[in-house]
C-alpha cells in the first residue's frame, strides 16, 4: 500500500526509502530514540501520579484502599515482598519458613509469593526499610511501565504516537485497574511485559534471539502469578503456536513458539514448587482457608465480561474498537496489509482467549444456566481449586482490548495523515480527535458507573515503624501473638483478615516469629492456636500455647475486643500482670505482656 514502509509503518510518503547512515549517525539515532522513550516514560509516570493522587504525596505512610479487600490484601503484599527481600539478603536457606503461622514450616507458600513484583520492590525496601514506600513506588512504576510498553507496541505497529497514547490511556482509564483489580491487589500490577510479548509473537519469521527474548519475557510475566497471570499469557501463545503448526510456511515458528511455552511453563513450575510441597503436607488444604468453596459468581453472557472485570474498558473505547474492526475488515478485503492484519490478529487473539478462560464454571446465557466445554474440563481437573476467581484471567483481554483501541484509532484516522498540501491540518485534526476520545474515556471512567470515582484515591494509614509498639517488639525476643486472633469477638471475615494482615505488616519492622497470619490458605493447627488466643489470659490456654509455640510476647489491641474481654485485660494490666504474664508496655490502646511461664 502507498505510504507503508517495508515493516508496515505509516511513513506518510509514497516511496519508502531507507537512508544510509554511518556509525556516528546510528549512535545519534539511538540516543534520540532513547531520549524519546525516556520522555514518554516520564510523561506516563506523571499521568499515573495524577490518576492516583494523593498516593505519591503519602507514599511513605499510607497504602491504597480503593476496595474493602485492600485493607488486608495490600498489607499482605507488602509483608510478603518485604519478607522475601529480607530473607534473600540475610538467610536465603530459610526463605520458605516465613515468620508467620509460627511454628508451621514453609509458611511462605500458603499464599501468593509475588515474585514478579519483587525486583521493583526490593531496592527501595532494602535502602529505606519502609515497606509502604517500596510497595507504592513499585505499584506506580508498574502502571507507568505498562502504559509505556502499550504505547511502544502500538506505535511499532501503526507508526502513530497518538494511537499508542490511546492504547495506554484505555488501560489507565479502565476502572478495574485502580479500583477493583490492581489497586486492592498490587501483586498483579506487573503487566508491562505482555505488550512486548504480543509484539514479539506477531513478528514474522523471528530469529532465535527473538525467541530467547520471548522466553525471558514469558517467564518474567508468569512469575507475577502462577494461577492467574501465567495462564493468561501461556494460553494465547499456545493457541497461536498450534495455529502456526497447521501451515508448512509457519511450522518452524509454531514449534519454536510451543517450545517457548513448554520451557517457560517448566521454569515457572520449578519456581513455585513450594506450593506443591504445601499441598502435599496438607491433604485438606482446600478447606484451610478463610474463603472455602467457590467464591466466584456466575458469568453473565454474552456481555457481562465487558461490563465488569479486567475487560470492562471504557465504553467509548469499546465502540472505537468495533468501528475500527469493521473498517479494517473492509480494507483487508480491498487491499490486504500484512502488518495491520498481524497486529489486529494479536489483539483479537489475546482478547478472545482471555474472555474465554475467564468464564466461571457456572455461566448464564441471557439468564439460562450453561456450562462450556473448557470450563467443564477445568472443573474435572480441579483447576478451580487454585483459580478461585476466574474473572482475573481476563487480564490478557485488558491488554488486548487496550491495544485494539490504539489500532482502531490509527485505522479510523489514517486518511487524515495522508501526505499532501494540508498534512499539517490533517495532523491537527487527528490530534483533536485523539483528545476528544481521551476525554470521553476519562468521562466514562470517572462518571460512567455509579457511584463514580472520587477525585482523590482513598488511602489508609500503614502501621508506622517508629511507633512505640514496634520499638517494644523490636527489643524483645521469641514468638509474638497479637490479640484479637480468633473468632470469639465475632468479627466479620474482613475484620479478622485485617487484624492479622496488620500484625504481619508490623512484623516487617521487628521480624520476630508471629503466630498470626493471613494468606490464601493456612496450615493445619493454626485455627486451634488462634482459638487458644481467644481464651487468654486463661492460664491453661497460655500454658498450651507456650508449650506448642514457645510464645514469648502478647500484644493486646483493646478497642478490637468485646467489652467483657477488654475489662479482663484492663484489670490484669492494672495489677501489672500476674504469675504468668508481666506487663512490659502500654502504648495508647495497646498492652504488651511478656510470658513468664517456663517453656
Amino acid at each position: 500500500m502507498p505510504g507503508l514502509s517495508r515493516d508496515g509503518l505509516d511513513t506518510g510518503t509514497s516511496a519508502p526509502v531507507r537512508p544510509s547512515v554511518d556509525s556516528s549517525g546510528s549512535r545519534a539515532g539511538l540516543r534520540r530514540g532513547a531520549a524519546r522513550g525516556a520522555g514518554l516514560l516520564a510523561a506516563y509516570t506523571a499521568v499515573v501520579l495524577w490518576l492516583t493522587w494523593p498516593l505519591a504525596r503519602h507514599a511513605a505512610t499510607h497504602l491504597p484502599a480503593t476496595h474493602l479487600i485492600a485493607r488486608f490484601e495490600v498489607p499482605y503484599v507488602a509483608w510478603v515482598l518485604a519478607y522475601q527481600a529480607h530473607a534473600l539478603t540475610t538467610d536465603p536457606a530459610r526463605l520458605a519458613d516465613a515468620n508467620i503461622y509460627y511454628p508451621a514450616r514453609h509458611a511462605l507458600f500458603y499464599g501468593p509469593t509475588c515474585w514478579g513484583l519483587l525486583p521493583y520492590f526490593a531496592p527501595t525496601f532494602l535502602t529505606t526499610g519502609n515497606p509502604a514506600l517500596a510497595l507504592n513506588l513499585a505499584f506506580l512504576a508498574c502502571l507507568a511501565l505498562t502504559a509505556w510498553t502499550l504505547h511502544l507496541a502500538v506505535r511499532r505497529w501503526t507508526g502513530c504516537d497518538l494511537a499508542g497514547f490511546l492504547a495506554a490511556w484505555t488501560f489507565l482509564t479502565t476502572r478495574w485497574v485502580l479500583w477493583n483489580g490492581l489497586g486492592p491487589e498490587p501483586n498483579y500490577a506487573v503487566l508491562q511485559y505482555i505488550p512486548l510479548i504480543m509484539l514479539l509473537a506477531a513478528e514474522r519469521a523471528p530469529g532465535p534471539r527473538a525467541f530467547l527474548l520471548l522466553l525471558a519475557l514469558v517467564v518474567l510475566e508468569g512469575m507475577t502469578s502462577p494461577a492467574y497471570i501465567a495462564p493468561a499469557v501461556v494460553a494465547p501463545l499456545g493457541l497461536l503456536g498450534l495455529s502456526r503448526l497447521a501451515r508448512s510456511a509457519t511450522r518452524r515458528e509454531g514449534f519454536r513458539l510451543l517450545g517457548t511455552v513448554v520451557v517457560a511453563a517448566a521454569v515457572l513450575v520449578s519456581l513455585h514448587a513450594g506450593h506443591v510441597l504445601v499441598r502435599r503436607e496438607n491433604p485438606a488444604l482446600p478447606e484451610q482457608t478463610l474463603w472455602p468453596g467457590a467464591p466466584y459468581f456466575p458469568t453473565l453472557l454474552p456481555w457481562g465480561p465487558l461490563t465488569e472485570g479486567p475487560a470492562a474498558i471504557p465504553r467509548p473505547a469499546l465502540y472505537l474498537v468495533l468501528a475500527g474492526a469493521l473498517l479494517v475488515a473492509l480494507e483487508s478485503w480491498l487491499a490486504p496489509d500484512p502488518r495491520s492484519r498481524r497486529a489486529w490478529t494479536q489483539g483479537a487473539l489475546w482478547t478472545a482467549v482471555g474472555l474465554a478462560i475467564s468464564i466461571a464454571p457456572s455461566a448464564l446465557w441471557y439468564g439460562r444456566p450453561i456450562q462450556l466445554p473448557h470450563t467443564a474440563l477445568a472443573r474435572s481437573l480441579g483447576v478451580y481449586q487454585l483459580v478461585r476467581e476466574p474473572g482475573r484471567l481476563a487480564i490478557g483481554s485488558l491488554i488486548g482490548l487496550s491495544s485494539l483501541s490504539g489500532l482502531a484509532f490509527a485505522a479510523c484516522t489514517r486518511w487524515l495523515a495522508r501526505p499532501g498540501r494540508r498534512a499539517g491540518l490533517g495532523l491537527a485534526a487527528r490530534a483533536t480527535a485523539a483528545f476528544l476520545l481521551a476525554a470521553a474515556f476519562y468521562g466514562d471512567y470517572a462518571y460512567g458507573t455509579s457511584p463514580g470515582v472520587p477525585p482523590l484515591l482513598p488511602l489508609i494509614a500503614a502501621p508506622a515503624g517508629s511507633s512505640p509498639l514496634v520499638r517494644i517488639l523490636r527489643h524483645g525476643v521469641g514468638p509474638v501473638l497479637e490479640i484479637p486472633a480468633g473468632w470469639l469477638d465475632r468479627p466479620s471475615k474482613l475484620a479478622w483478615a485485617t487484624w492479622h494482615a496488620q500484625a504481619m505488616y508490623r512484623s516487617t519492622f521487628h521480624w520476630r516469629p508471629l503466630l498470626n497470619g493471613y494468606s490464601g490458605y493456612w496450615p493445619a493447627g493454626f485455627p486451634e492456636h488462634m482459638a487458644l488466643g481467644d481464651l487468654l489470659p486463661d492460664a491453661q490456654a497460655l500454658a498450651v500455647l507456650r508449650r506448642e509455640t514457645g510464645l514469648a510476647t502478647l500484644v493486646v489491641h483493646r478497642p478490637a475486643l468485646a467489652a467483657a474481654r477488654q475489662a479482663s485485660w484492663d484489670a490484669l494490666a492494672a495489677r501489672g500482670g500476674d504469675e504468668n504474664l508481666e506487663l512490659v508496655g502500654q502504648t495508647g490502646d495497646d498492652l504488651v505482656f511478656a510470658v513468664r511461664l517456663r517453656p
